[in-house]
C-alpha cells in the first residue's frame, strides 16, 4: 500500500512541476502569450500525435488482443459521453464550457499517467495487454472529443442534416491524434518496419511532448477562471476520477473481469483528465481555462482516489500485483 501512495505521488508531483514551471516562465521568464499558444498548437498538430504513433508502432497488437476488454471500455466511455452530454446540454449555457466540462469527464490520461502505475502494479509480463488497449482507449476518446466540440458548436453554427453529419466526419479524419493512430496501425498489423534513423527520430519528437504539453499548460493557465468555475470543474474532474472509475469498475468486476484486464479498466477510467485536454479544447473553440483547471483537479484527485481504488482491489482479491 505504502508503495503505491509512494509511486504514485511521484508520478503525480512532477506533472505540477512543470506545470508550475510553466507558470513560472510567463510570470518571469519573459515568454510572452503568444509563445505558449505557439507551443500548444505544436503539442496539438505534432508532439502528441508523436507518442500515439510510436505507442502503436512499437505494440503487439496480435499477442495480446482482447475483444471483451476493448469493448467494455469503448463502451463505458460512450456510456460516460451519453450522461455527460445530456448533463451538459440540459445545464450548461455557455457552449464552450459545457464542451469543455463534458470533455472532462470521459477523456482520461492513459498513456502519460495510466499506463506507468499500471507497470508498477502489474510488473513488465502484463504490459502487452496494457499497451494493446492504449491506441483503442486513443481512438475512442479522441473521437468523441472531436465529435462533442461539433455537436455543442464551439466552432461556429453546423450545417443542417447531412452537411451537418458530413462535417463532423472530417472534423474526426482531420483530428491529428486519429491520423496518427490511422497511420500507426498498419506497422504492428503487417510486421512493417521503419528505417532506424526514423525510428530514432519519431523517439526524439515523442519524448518532448509531456513536458511541453505542461508548460503549455502553465504558460495560459489563469487561476481566477479557475475560481470562477470552480464548481464545472469540480464536478468534472469528480466524474472523471471517482463517479464514473467506481461504477465501471465494480460492473467490470461482476462481469467477472480479474487481474490485468480489471486494473485496465479501473485505470482507464479513474486516471485524470487528458493532459492534451486543454490543447484540444483550444483548438476546437472550448474553454482552455476550464479544460486546464480539469487537468490540473483531476490530476490532484488521482492522487488519492487511484491509491484507494487499487489498494481496494487488490484487497479484495480481484487483482493480484507484480
Amino acid at each position: 500500500m505504502l508503495s503505491t501512495l509512494l509511486y504514485c505521488a511521484n508520478a503525480v508531483i512532477p506533472v505540477f512541476a512543470v506545470i508550475g514551471l510553466g507558470k513560472l516562465l510567463a510570470a518571469k521568464g519573459g515568454v510572452g502569450g503568444d509563445f505558449f499558444r505557439r507551443l500548444n498548437r505544436l503539442v496539438y498538430l505534432w508532439l502528441i500525435p508523436a507518442v500515439l504513433f510510436k505507442g502503436i508502432y512499437e505494440a503487439d497488437i496480435y499477442a495480446s488482443f482482447d475483444g471483451g476488454l476493448v469493448l467494455f471500455i469503448a463502451s463505458g466511455t460512450a456510456l460516460t459521453f451519453l450522461v455527460s452530454f445530456a448533463l451538459a446540454k440540459r445545464l450548461i449555457r455557455d457552449k464552450a464550457k459545457a464542451a469543455s466540462f463534458c470533455q472532462g469527464c470521459f477523456k482520461g490520461n492513459y498513456i502519460f499517467l495510466a499506463v506507468p502505475i499500471l507497470e508498477n502494479l502489474l510488473g513488465g509480463p502484463a504490459m502487452g495487454k496494457v499497451m494493446m488497449a492504449a491506441p483503442f482507449i486513443v481512438v475512442v476518446n479522441n473521437i468523441l472529443a472531436v465529435l462533442l466540440f461539433y455537436l455543442f458548436g464551439c466552432g461556429g453554427e453546423g450545417e443542417k442534416g447531412f452537411r451537418r453529419v458530413a462535417a463532423v466526419a472530417l472534423g474526426v479524419l482531420k483530428n491529428p491524434f486519429i491520423l496518427s493512430v490511422l497511420i500507426a496501425l498498419p506497422f504492428p498489423l503487417l510486421g512493417l518496419r521503419l528505417p532506424a534513423a526514423v525510428e530514432k527520430t519519431v523517439g526524439y519528437i515523442a519524448s518532448m511532448s509531456t513536458p511541453a504539453a505542461l508548460i503549455g499548460i502553465g504558460g495560459v493557465f489563469m487561476a481566477d477562471k479557475l475560481k470562477r468555475d470552480f464548481k464545472l470543474i469540480l464536478f468534472s474532474s469528480l466524474t472523471k476520477t471517482l463517479f464514473s472509475a467506481a461504477a465501471l469498475t465494480l460492473a467490470a468486476a461482476l462481469l467477472g473481469f480479474r487481474d490485468t484486464e480489471l486494473a485496465i479498466i479501473a485505470l482507464a477510467f479513474g486516471a485524470p483528465a487528458a493532459t492534451n485536454s486543454y490543447t484540444t479544447a483550444l483548438e476546437l473553440g472550448g474553454d482552455g481555462d476550464l479544460a486546464a483547471g480539469v487537468v490540473l483537479l483531476s490530476t490532484a484527485l488521482s492522487l488519492i482516489t487511484i491509491v484507494v481504488l487499487m489498494a481496494l482491489l487488490m484487497r479484495a482479491g480481484l487483482i493480484a500485483g507484480a
